[in-house]
């Protein structure tokens, strides 16, 4: 966790500037332990070190869109194979280039899902709202209603619309939503802010719905 008076009061409005242009963003931070002996260093816990940390900025990074990416995905789409984007990245970095790269058309509409675990007496909670760019202006979130009961029934999905969430949110769904999780599966294309072991879930969550899923990457996946 970062401390908040290193904070700057504008980091949400710059974090979205670069994200929106389809930018990889990474915070950077640092803490001075408490000791240079080795041994204990290495038996302090991950958040024992990433506690209480002093924000320092932002490296932004731009990964371009291969030339073959965009018709390699049409090619798949002609032939009704489904394209959907498994990332560690920000929400909102992958959402700009899943536009960039044709995986999500212009006319489409992005549903943002968040779901909370239960905290003390409130219970678990999953809202679905529309994301919509205003001219890179900032994103704007508006309340909508989708039945997802009516589209889960179309299979191959509809094009009207498709669901984003990030990591979270699905381990959310997965752990107290698990009986709505088919129905966002068959139009969700963006899963964000995924870690290893969820990545995994997801594939064979799509597989129980009887899909036959390859996966690619350029790193470890």
């Amino acid at each position: 966790d970062l401390r908040p008076d290193t904070v700057p009061s504008n980091f949400s409005i710059e974090l979205e500037h670069y994200t929106m242009q389809g930018f990889r963003v990474i915070a950077l931070a640092y803490k001075t332990l408490p000791t240079k002996s080795n041994l204990e260093v290495e038996s302090l816990t991950r958040e024992d070190v990433e506690s209480d940390l002093e924000f320092l900025g932002l490296l932004v990074m731009e990964n371009k869109l291969k030339p073959e990416t965009r018709p390699a995905l049409e090619e798949l789409n002609n032939a009704q194979i489904r394209t959907i984007m498994i990332t560690g990245d920000n929400l909102q970095t992958a959402l700009t280039v899943a536009k960039q790269s044709g995986m999500i058309s212009a006319t489409s509409k992005e549903i943002l899902v968040e779901a909370n675990g239960p905290e003390g007496s409130t219970p678990a909670s999953i809202t679905l709202q529309t994301m919509e760019d205003e001219h890179m202006n900032g994103l704007v979130v508006k309340d909508t209603f989708i039945d997802i009961e009516e589209k889960s029934r179309q299979k191959p999905p509809v094009d009207d619309f498709h669901f984003a969430m990030s990591g979270k949110t699905y381990q959310v769904i997965v752990q107290h939503f698990h009986c709505m999780l088919p129905k966002l599966l068959l139009n969700g294309v963006i899963f964000a802010r995924m870690s290893p072991r969820q990545k995994s879930s997801l594939i064979e969550e799509f597989q129980k719905l009887d899909y036959f899923v390859g996966m690619c990457g350029d790193r470890k996946s």
